[in-house]
């Protein structure tokens, strides 16, 4: 199976601004985790890009190949990644590689953040302001656009998520 869609993984200008900004917000929001925001780094490109390989997550990230190896491959075992091979076309042939994508449970990766549910609501409000930014570009038929509009959606959906979960379970507490 030949996928196409691999070789348009780097956003450019402004966009690729908006797509940091958005690695970079979950990299804030795991800054106590002791394993280091690499593996946030990488699961979050995973999140805004659906699948991508080595040698693109080392172009987007700046990572060596080793530790994007190292990396991927501690996601695989723990269930958070998931990798497929595909073929590709390279000089006049198809050639197999790996594509990594989150796995069927994707929440595995923003679940991990439970810890700062008191930031949801800040969350929010961010992605949201992001999301009326990200607006702007649409008008200007800027490429990459549709890609991190539907990922903002995402976003926003599950922090709306979440935020109903923190209620549903804060309002017996409340009430007593």
């Amino acid at each position: 199976m030949v996928n196409e869609s691999l070789s348009n993984h780097i956003l450019k200008g402004k966009l690729k601004d908006f797509e940091q900004e958005l690695v970079e917000f979950f990299s804030d929001l795991t800054e106590e985790n002791p394993k280091g925001n690499a593996y946030t780094d990488i699961a979050a490109y995973l999140f805004i890009h659906r699948k991508l390989t080595q040698k693109q997550l080392k172009e987007l990230t700046g990572f060596s190949l080793g530790s994007i190896s190292n990396i991927l491959s501690i996601l695989e075992n723990t269930g958070i990644i998931e990798k497929k091979p595909v073929l590709i076309p390279h000089k006049k042939k198809k050639v197999r590689v790996n594509t990594y994508s989150l796995g069927d449970n994707k929440n595995l990766f923003l679940k991990s953040q439970k810890s700062r549910l008191e930031n949801a609501s800040r969350a929010y409000q961010f992605i949201f302001s992001k999301k009326k930014e990200l607006e702007e570009f649409n008008n200007q038929k800027k490429k990459g656009y549709q890609l991190l509009s539907s990922r903002i959606e995402e976003i926003l959906k599950f922090l709306d998520n979440i935020s109903r979960l923190v209620k549903y379970f804060t309002e017996p507490y409340l009430n007593e």
